[in-house]
């Protein structure tokens, strides 16, 4: 009887072991199912003043009328980075055009958003004086087709000993020199053009240039 007693003892103390042992993997199990995914990306670039200004909150997902996509060296040597144009809204001339800028590892590198109209320059004149809406379109196709051109961007940003003028940004000038990574090319309405660089300080891209 005795003998038997302490076998249901023992068994009962195996028992409570077994039991206190998965409970820490039941909590790590709940915690890790529970845990919400982290979310990266860097803030949004902000623009110099006197320029639109970037947008500062994530863009709404809306179906984009036209896109353009391309990737390139950018913020990094050694991997690509995703550039991309979209036209979003009710139509080619009255939309939004939304530029973004997303490093391989999914970073939020330029986000911007502007009039679709402002990627109508001096080339429309070449419809005449009052072109149709059809040339319009035609010509912001033009405008998306031709926005990522290779000769958009430039190695380096800024070639060495580059001395700056007065339509560069002073305060990051040197920076991007010193980097020697890409920059990147785009003009906006007829005399808005601007040049970008990855600034490693800051973790996003900025304005250098801007000129007419």
């Amino acid at each position: 009887m005795l003998h038997h007693l302490r076998n249901t003892t023992a068994w009962l103390t195996l028992a409570g072991l077994c039991a206190c042992q998965a409970e820490p993997n039941q909590r790590e199990n709940t915690t890790a199912a529970t845990t919400l995914p982290k979310t990266g990306g860097t803030p949004a670039a902000e623009v110099p003043a006197g320029m639109p200004p970037a947008s500062t909150t994530p863009l709404p997902a809306r179906r984009a009328l036209m896109e353009a996509t391309a990737e390139h060296r950018f913020s990094s040597r050694q991997a690509n980075d995703v550039f991309a144009l979209r036209i979003v809204g009710d139509s080619l001339l009255t939309g939004q055009a939304q530029f973004t800028i997303v490093s391989a590892s999914g970073d939020t590198l330029w986000r911007e958003q502007f009039p679709v109209a402002a990627l109508l320059d001096y080339g429309l004149l070449k419809y005449g004086e009052h072109p149709t809406v059809a040339q319009r379109e035609a010509y912001v196709r033009e405008r998306l087709d031709r926005f990522f051109a290779p000769e958009s961007f430039r190695q380096p940003a800024i070639k060495p000993g580059t001395a700056p003028d007065r339509h560069a940004k002073q305060p990051v000038w040197k920076e991007v020199q010193q980097t020697g990574l890409p920059g990147f090319a785009y003009s906006l309405f007829e005399e808005d053009g601007r040049q970008l660089a990855y600034l490693p300080s800051q973790r996003k891209a900025v304005v250098y240039y801007n000129c007419c």
